[in-house]
């Protein structure tokens, strides 16, 4: 069975496992939450880099496949033979695009592009963050909806066609950030990205019959976590068990 590991700094990357679990039911993962190093977005590009080399050193002995689930990470470190979550910023028009993204992801990508839009939402990920493990304490709905005020004064007053959500802490913000821009697409990159890497496997689509939605059961035997800094095995349990029974498009 065909291993793949998958990179984050905290939850957002559960997203990048959630698509690659539904597209890739015969595969075992690990995840790997560098979450004593959260967030990476406003670090210094060298201690990104240095974090990112670390982690590898073990996924490369561990893991068949490697998968960043980490847009920063990915932007800022880009190690070679790795699959990667990063905005896909030379296929677009640059100027209907709104990219939000952590301030180093931003910086990164304004060196190499530029003409886009964006906004300054440098505490978002760990927003994100701090709101799911209180969803998860209270045993309530993965509900971010109290982070709707932010969003509307934070995000600017545009009208893009399309939203690319350079973090992947982000996508937990889709529905919230869709009711801001009713008229945009909104863009994680997740699901293409699970397409690339069961293309290089070989696997055939998702209509060839295999189950789209793991049990709870299979979710469990599939995939091992593994913290850098506290172990929160349950609630990342908990957090993938919701994204598992998401509609597609929201990862």
């Amino acid at each position: 069975m065909t291993t793949i590991g998958v990179y984050d700094s905290g939850i957002g990357g559960l997203t990048t496992l959630a698509a690659l679990m539904r597209r890739l039911p015969r595969c075992s993962f690990r995840y790997y939450a560098d979450n004593a190093r959260m967030p990476f977005g406003t670090k210094t590009a060298e201690e990104v880099k240095e974090a990112v080399c670390r982690a590898l050193s073990r996924m490369r002995r561990e893991c068949d496949v490697i998968v960043l689930g980490c847009n920063t990470a990915s932007v800022t470190a880009d190690p070679p033979g790795v699959f990667k979550l990063r905005p896909r910023l030379d296929e677009e028009e640059l100027s209907s695009v709104l990219l939000l993204a952590t301030p180093l992801t931003l910086s990164r990508l304004r060196a190499d592009y530029g003409g886009f839009m964006s906004a300054d939402t440098g505490e978002l990920a760990v927003l994100v963050e701090i709101t799911a493990s209180l969803r998860y304490k209270g045993r309530r709905p993965l509900d971010m909806s109290v982070l709707g005020g932010y969003l509307s004064e934070k995000l600017p007053r545009c009208a893009p066609r399309r939203i690319l959500l350079g973090c992947s802490h982000y996508i937990y913000l889709s529905r919230e950030i869709s009711r801001l821009y009713p008229g945009a697409s909104v863009v994680s990159g997740n699901l293409r990205l699970a397409e690339e890497v069961a293309e290089a496997l070989g696997e055939k689509p998702e209509n060839d019959g295999l189950p789209a939605l793991p049990s709870a059961a299979e979710e469990g035997a599939r995939v091992k976590t593994v913290f850098t800094g506290e172990r929160e095995e349950r609630k990342y349990r908990w957090l993938l068990s919701r994204l598992l029974t998401a509609p597609p498009e929201s990862l």
